[in-house]
């Protein structure tokens, strides 16, 4: 058996820890896998694409990496993609979307939007097809 910690763990708890070095190092210092939960409020631009190269020797022989979307209430297949490519470049094993709009349908989405807290949200659903098709193609020589 695996076991792993989510940065996300950090961001919610009164650990005092929210250094993601430090976090990153309490993960190898146990054997633990991670997750690295990419809606760092503490931090935004941690993960923006000039940190990567930087974040992959930090990651280095990191065991059972993955990556949580940042996308929770929305959709943007811009961000959406340049996290896949992210999740490529670390060579994590998995993205995690917890966001409803990348999977359902537009009419599902209206009463979803409708329903409860997310009137608010904006964007339109992103289809696993399209999220495939832009992995294929990042994948492909």
């Amino acid at each position: 058996m695996n076991y792993g910690i989510s940065t996300w763990s950090f961001l919610s708890s009164d650990s005092g820890e929210k250094d993601l070095v430090k976090i990153i190092q309490i993960a190898k210092d146990n054997d633990f896998g991670l997750e690295l939960w990419l809606d760092w409020e503490i931090d935004p631009e941690i993960f923006q694409k000039k940190n990567w190269t930087n974040l992959k020797t930090l990651l280095k022989d990191m065991k059972n990496l993955t990556l949580h979307s940042r996308l929770l209430y929305s959709s943007d297949e811009k961000v959406l993609f340049e996290e896949i490519d992210f999740c490529s470049f670390l060579g994590a094993e998995l993205i995690r979307f917890s966001s409803p709009f990348v999977w359902i349908s537009d009419r599902h989405r209206r009463l979803f939007s409708q329903s409860r807290r997310n009137r608010s949200c904006l964007g339109s659903p992103l289809s696993f097809r399209g999220i495939c098709g832009h992995t294929i193609r990042k994948d492909s020589p």
